[in-house]
C-alpha cells in the first residue's frame, strides 16, 4: 500500500511539472507560477542552490554552480542565458517552503552535412534531447506532415523545408523545428582543351624533341615569348645602339654651341695690362739740372814760401 502511494505521489509530482524546451545558446525563461512578492524564493537545480533570496530584506544567498553564473532573478522568473546541455534537468522554486517544480530540456537539432543539402545527396537528421533520463525516442516528421527517416540517401526537392523533432514526455508530445534547405547540384566542368581553340601561349611553346640527340638544342635556340633567344638578344643590342645615337645627337649639338658662346664672349672680353705689359721706349738722358744760385767760388791756394 505504502509502494501504491509513493508511486502515486512520484507520478503526481511529474505531473506538475511545467516542461520548457530550448536550443543550445537560447536564453531559457522558467517561471515559478505564483507572486514572490516579499516571500521567501528559492531556486535549485537538482537539488543544488542557484539562489536564496529573504523577501523582506532581499538579501540573496548564491550558489557555486556554473548554472548560477548565467542566470538571473526577474520578478517570479528565472532567465537562464546562453543555456547548454549542462543546464538541463529539473529545477525547483519554492515559495514560503512550497516547492514548485520545472524541467528545462534542451533540444539540439542539426543535419549532415550541414548547411545547404544538394539534390542527390546522402544526409542524416541528428536530434539530441538532454534533460531527460532516460533519454526518449525521437521522430522525424517531413515539410508535408509524413512521418520521415533521419537518413536521408537521396535528397530531393520535396525534402526542402521544416522538419519537426518529435518525442513524448508525460504523455505530453513535443516537438523542435529544423529548417533544411535544398540546392540544385553543381554542373560538371567542361575540359576547355577539347571545347576550345588553343591559346597562342601553348601554340608557341616548345615542342619536346623525341629523336634529338644530346647536344641538337642549344642555348640561343630556346624560345619565350614565342622568339628564339638570340632573336631578343640582337633585339636588345639594337635598342641600346638607338639610345646611345639619340643621347649623342642631343649632347654633342649642345656642347659645341656652348663652346662657341664662349669662345664669342672671350672675344669680346678686355682684358686689363699688367705693369710688365706696357711699353718701354729708349729715349737719352735727362740733362742734369743747373744748379740754383750764385756759385760759390774756390779760395785760391796760398804759395809756399
Amino acid at each position: 500500500m505504502k509502494t501504491i502511494l509513493l508511486f502515486v505521489f512520484v507520478l503526481g509530482a511529474e505531473s506538475s511539472e511545467k516542461v520548457t524546451q530550448v536550443k543550445p545558446g537560447e536564453t531559457a525563461k522558467l517561471e515559478c507560477g505564483v507572486s514572490t512578492t516579499n516571500k521567501n524564493l528559492k531556486w535549485e537545480r537538482e537539488s543544488q542552490l542557484i539562489f536564496d533570496i529573504n523577501g523582506r530584506t532581499g538579501a540573496s544567498r548564491n550558489g557555486k554552480t556554473p548554472t548560477t553564473e548565467k542566470s538571473k532573478v526577474l520578478g517570479n522568473a528565472l532567465h537562464i542565458s546562453s543555456v547548454s546541455a549542462t543546464d538541463a534537468g529539473r529545477f525547483t522554486c519554492t515559495v514560503d517552503g512550497t516547492p514548485h517544480h520545472q524541467r528545462l530540456l534542451v533540444v539540439s537539432v542539426s543535419v549532415t552535412p550541414p548547411d545547404v543539402l544538394r539534390l542527390g545527396s546522402k544526409a542524416m537528421l541528428n536530434c539530441k534531447v538532454e534533460g531527460l533520463v532516460p533519454e526518449p525516442q525521437v521522430e522525424w516528421q517531413r515539410p508535408g506532415g509524413q512521418p520521415g527517416n533521419p537518413q536521408v540517401n537521396a535528397v530531393a526537392r520535396s525534402d526542402a523545408g521544416t522538419w519537426l523533432c518529435c518525442y513524448s514526455y508525460n504523455g505530453e508530445r513535443y516537438t523542435m523545428d529544423l529548417m533544411v534547405g535544398v540546392e540544385e547540384p553543381a554542373p560538371p566542368t567542361q575540359n576547355v582543351s577539347t571545347s576550345l581553340p588553343p591559346s597562342p601561349k601553348d601554340v608557341n611553346k616548345k615542342k619536346k624533341c623525341h629523336n634529338c640527340q644530346p647536344g641538337d638544342v642549344g642555348f640561343l635556340s630556346m624560345e619565350a615569348m614565342g622568339l628564339k633567344l638570340w632573336m631578343w638578344i640582337v633585339i636588345g643590342a639594337g635598342g641600346l645602339v638607338l639610345v646611345l645615337v639619340v643621347v649623342l645627337s642631343i649632347v654633342l649639338p649642345m656642347r659645341k654651341k656652348r663652346m662657341r658662346r664662349k669662345a664669342r664672349k672671350l672675344k669680346t672680353l678686355r682684358l686689363p695690362l699688367k705693369a710688365n705689359d706696357y711699353c718701354r721706349c729708349e729715349r737719352p738722358a735727362a740733362a742734369a739740372a743747373p744748379p740754383r744760385g750764385r756759385p760759390r767760388e774756390k779760395p785760391s791756394t796760398l804759395p809756399r814760401q
